[in-house]
């Protein structure tokens, strides 16, 4: 071992660190050090040579110290009603609409930023335009170093913050903070896992080797197929554009990254142990899909629908104000919340985790991202193809 290496202590138990990042954006002695794991995962580490002990980064830890949880008291359907507007939404547009509500008040959003797709970010936004930065998902993990000092900063001065991150991030933020603040919404969006900024790269690399016209910073996760039609659908996919303008589409089952990632393969460690995969929750408002929305509810769930889980009483309170200012905009009815939990397995138990995800760790830094998720995956890719090309045929009958 380097001296470098005997010089770095962990804050908590390695496997269940979620990266929230909230121990970097404490230290004042700039003397937690990132590191990064063999699938490229960062893990801050105390660096001994510089720490001061004044035990602050264990502090607000949320491993070390877990954040308080609450049970939906209320949930809503939420849908925008320009169909452009939709459209550029990966699901019914409910964080958009917060997003321009806080702003439209004079507060500011702090959101995942996927502008530079080599460095998937939280951000700090204060204008409507600037919005749309925040739109799209983003199947990564963000980096929050920072950005929590920064929102204090707006909360001190006074201004309405909305932070919108998945729950360990959440969870992060409000134990950097130590305090309550009034002026603080915190929205968390339903997670399924990450996987890390490496993976991610590594496939741009690929596809850009095969196709030099890549433009990068277009890469896209979801479409919404045939959104016009009664019959639309949103669909997992790993979409770009070319410079001459032409759009490249692959079902997510012919992308080696977004194969793994919704087969669950290579998600962080603390992700298959996920303390925030159940229904009870620590943030005020919750978002997700609205999967299994039934059809008397007057929605197309093709073309996208929100689910908002009210949790706390705040949550409550902003939702009272978000509706009145909303109903020309949007569709927004209440449900039940059990519907939306009961259709949401990620509001119930954390991934699975399989027997591949260690074999991966193994290969990955031997054979690549490709040709590990080949070795692993092939023999599902196949049953998936053939089930594929059945139901075509079926259609087709």
């Amino acid at each position: 071992m380097t001296d470098d290496k005997k010089m770095l202590r962990d804050i908590c138990q390695h496997e269940l660190c979620t990266g929230c990042m909230a121990c970097v954006n404490v230290c004042g002695h700039s003397s937690i050090q990132i590191t990064e794991d063999e699938l490229g995962f960062r893990y801050p580490k105390i660096n001994t040579a510089t720490c001061t002990d004044c035990g602050l980064c264990s502090t607000v830890c949320p491993v070390n110290n877990p954040t308080s949880k609450s049970f939906p008291s209320d949930c809503y359907a939420f849908a925008l009603r320009l169909p452009r507007e939709l459209e550029k939404s990966s699901s019914g547009g409910a964080a958009t609409a917060i997003g321009a509500h806080i702003i439209s008040t004079g507060g500011v959003v702090y959101g995942c930023s996927g502008e530079d797709i080599h460095h998937v970010e939280h951000i700090r936004v204060d204008s409507l335009p600037d919005l749309a930065s925040l739109r799209g998902s983003k199947y990564v993990q963000s980096d929050c170093r920072g950005v929590y000092k920064s929102l204090r900063a707006d909360l001190l001065a006074g201004k309405q913050v909305v932070f919108i991150g998945v729950p360990c991030q959440v969870a992060g933020l409000r134990n950097f903070l130590r305090k309550d603040y009034e002026n603080l919404l915190t929205v968390d969006l339903v997670c399924h896992g990450v996987p890390s900024q490496r993976l991610l790269d590594d496939n741009i690399a690929r596809c850009k080797a095969k196709d030099p016209g890549m433009i990068e910073n277009s890469v896209r996760f979801r479409r919404k197929r045939d959104f016009m039609s009664l019959s639309g659908e949103i669909e997992f996919i790993w979409s770009y554009t070319t410079s001459n303008n032409k759009v490249v589409r692959k079902n997510w089952y012919d992308d080696p990254y977004m194969f793994g990632f919704i087969e669950g393969l290579f998600y962080r460690s603390c992700c298959y142990e996920c303390p925030y995969a159940y229904s009870i929750r620590t943030s005020d408002i919750t978002l997700s899909d609205f999967w299994g929305l039934p059809a008397q509810a007057g929605y197309n769930t093709g073309r996208g629908v929100s689910s908002i889980l009210v949790n706390t009483p705040r949550g409550r309170k902003f939702m009272e104000e978000f509706i009145g200012s909303s109903e020309s905009t949007a569709e927004i009815k209440p449900r039940k919340a059990r519907e939306s939990i009961s259709w949401n397995g990620q509001l119930m138990h954390p991934s699975f985790k399989s027997i591949a995800v260690d074999r991966f760790r193994s290969l990955y830094p031997e054979i690549g991202l490709s040709k590990s998720v080949d070795a692993l995956l092939g023999t599902r890719k196949k049953r998936l193809l053939i089930k594929s090309l059945l139901q075509r045929i079926k259609k087709l009958l």
